[in-house]
């Protein structure tokens, strides 16, 4: 395993436990740095594509491990802010937290 792809794989692990801490935040109503996480996730699909293509297979399983997990993000957030929006006071996200 070449050290570009060890911290490939090593970042996408990490945005792992930091999309599960995202979640559980999610779920309290707690605000979220969804443009930091955006750049991160940015900043390391960057570093995947400028793997040479042998090396990209190598870490195609995690990174769509990652994708599957921001989509959840995502689908949780939506659902959050929907039940907002009917004045659940148990879920508050975005703009609205606070």
């Amino acid at each position: 395993m070449t050290p570009d792809v060890h911290a490939v794989l090593v970042t996408a692990q990490q945005l792992d436990g930091l999309l599960a801490t995202t979640r559980g935040l999610a779920r309290t109503g707690q605000q979220l740095d969804r443009p930091g996480l955006d750049r991160d996730i940015a900043v390391l699909c960057l570093a995947a594509l400028r793997l040479q293509k042998r090396n990209r297979q190598a870490c195609r399983l995690a990174l769509l491990l990652l994708q599957q997990r921001v989509e959840i993000l995502h689908q949780a957030l939506q659902a959050g802010a929907a039940l907002s929006r009917r004045g659940d006071p148990g879920i508050r996200t975005g703009a609205s937290a606070g």
